[in-house]
């Protein structure tokens, strides 16, 4: 008899009520972001593989950045040796770095190009 008012107690209690409510979500925002952890890693790494086979082309600055750098294509084959890193414009792995990252098909005309005068 006891038990069961206690229980019937345990459910009007609203602040019981709320840090049960936001223990849920804390649950669930920290399962949201394992799961965009693992998609992140996934996209990054194919991202790499394409970078490494050459059907995709990454351009960047070379760290550290000084006045009138160029802004260069970045060979496949570093990309053995270098990862994308957060933030999400920055490239770097065994004392190589890049930063301004802009990754794209190979042979696509830039929409950043020069436009004509």
């Amino acid at each position: 008899m006891w038990a069961e008012r206690d229980e019937v107690w345990d459910r009007q209690d609203p602040e019981k009520e709320m840090q049960e409510k936001v223990r849920a979500f804390n649950n669930r925002y920290e399962d949201a972001e394992r799961v965009l952890d693992r998609f992140t890693d996934l996209v990054y790494g194919d991202l790499r593989q394409r970078l490494i086979r050459g059907e995709l082309i990454a351009r960047g600055f070379r760290e550290p950045f000084s006045d009138g750098p160029p802004y260069r294509a970045i060979p496949g084959h570093e990309w053995r040796i270098i990862e994308l890193v957060e933030p999400r414009d920055r490239a770097e792995g065994s004392g190589v770095a890049y930063i301004g990252l802009t990754i794209g098909k190979v042979g696509a005309k830039s929409i950043f190009g020069r436009r004509k005068q």
